[in-house]
């Protein structure tokens, strides 16, 4: 291991060829061998990263299934806990924390997008997108609470701001149009 920072009981034991990584706090990165460039901080977390790069984790439990993740941003406590996909940026206690392979999500909130495992999709607000959306893709959901959340579990190119403005892009004659109502 070249140039890495580690702190805490049984953080980062197992590295071998990682390079240039940050982790701190108690059984934080404990599996990172070949990684690089990363942050781990906080109790448990990024506890299975083997490997990947660019990874930002902290928190406590944070992050704790991901293996060989990429660009992934994890912050709060139990932050994409189950997710081991790249480059999702998860802000949020709780957030974002279903074993999942998902990749490009963004989810801003206490709780927020918990179940998901699609990619591409945008969810802002505690506990948006909470209760339904799963396998669905390219979403945006905002608003103030779990009612706010995709029609169906695998609904995919859906807008709803606040069960006030929805719309879909599916069948839309342009793509980067919105069809609202």
């Amino acid at each position: 291991a070249d140039y890495d920072v580690v702190v805490g009981a049984l953080a980062g034991t197992a590295m071998t060829t990682a390079t240039s990584d940050v982790v701190v706090g108690d059984n934080a990165g404990s599996s990172m061998t070949v990684t690089a460039n990363s942050v781990v901080a906080g109790a448990n977390a990024g506890k299975s990263l083997v490997g990947g790069s660019g990874n930002t984790i902290i928190g406590y439990n944070a992050g704790t299934v991901a293996t060989t993740s990429d660009d992934e941003v994890f912050v709060g406590q139990s932050s994409g806990q189950g997710n081991y996909g790249s480059q999702n940026t998860v802000l949020g206690s709780q957030a974002f924390t279903a074993a999942s392979t998902a990749t490009d999500d963004v989810a801003l909130g206490f709780r927020a997008g918990v179940l998901i495992s699609g990619n591409s999709d945008v969810v802002i607000g505690p506990t948006v997108g909470s209760t339904t959306l799963t396998t669905g893709g390219n979403d945006i959901l905002i608003g103030t609470s779990s009612a706010v959340d995709a029609a169906t579990a695998g609904t995919s190119d859906e807008i709803n701001v606040g069960n006030v403005i929805a719309g879909s892009q599916q069948g839309a004659t342009n793509p980067s149009v919105c069809v609202l109502g």
